[in-house]
């Protein structure tokens, strides 16, 4: 069963994204996340695994000892040979150390994790539409500009969710930071 790591956002910075998701939406460029039961993320990682029990409590220790952090959505940006445009996250240096810990986390759990989300291919991305034409490129970056760029974010939460059909399974707070 395909499973994936997600990373949510503060609500104002849920509520920009969906805002993109609604414009994109509006101009007839791509409907498909604002029927859906996906919320604003960055995936760390897309993997299949035997044991969905196993999985959520995997999750939960693993977020505990983490904190928030912060980080700027820049973009947009699409996948070569795809439908598929994201905003890229940068994260000072938070993000990658984050994915590769879970992603030797997972193998050492027995996930089977997907190619494209091994450390060193993994590319962090929020993706703003899927199944979205190449000619719209040029409207698709003037509505982010004109709704977003570059959109800052905090990192709160980080939730199990399995698909297809997206079914959120369960989510954790990450740890306030503390001076």
């Amino acid at each position: 069963m395909p499973y994936a790591v997600e990373l949510f956002f503060d609500p104002d910075a849920d509520a920009r994204v969906r805002q993109i998701w609604s414009t994109l939406s509006q101009a007839g460029i791509c409907d498909y996340l604002t029927g859906s039961p996906s919320r604003p993320h960055v995936s760390l990682s897309v993997f299949d695994h035997d044991d969905e029990f196993a999985l959520i409590e995997f999750v939960r220790s693993w977020a505990a000892p983490r904190t928030r952090f912060a980080i700027e959505l820049s973009g947009p940006s699409r996948f070569p040979q795809t439908t598929i445009v994201f905003l890229s996250p940068q994260a000072s240096g938070t993000l990658q150390p984050m994915q590769r810990d879970l992603h030797a986390a997972l193998v050492a759990e027995g996930a089977r994790v997907w190619p494209q989300y091994e450390p060193g291919r993994w590319i962090p991305h929020c993706t703003i539409a899927m199944h979205a034409a190449l000619e719209c490129d040029a409207a698709i970056k003037e509505l982010v500009d004109l709704n977003s760029a570059p959109l800052r974010a905090t990192v709160l939460r980080v939730g199990l969710v399995r698909f297809s059909p997206v079914v959120h399974l369960a989510n954790f707070s990450f740890r306030e930071i503390t001076l």
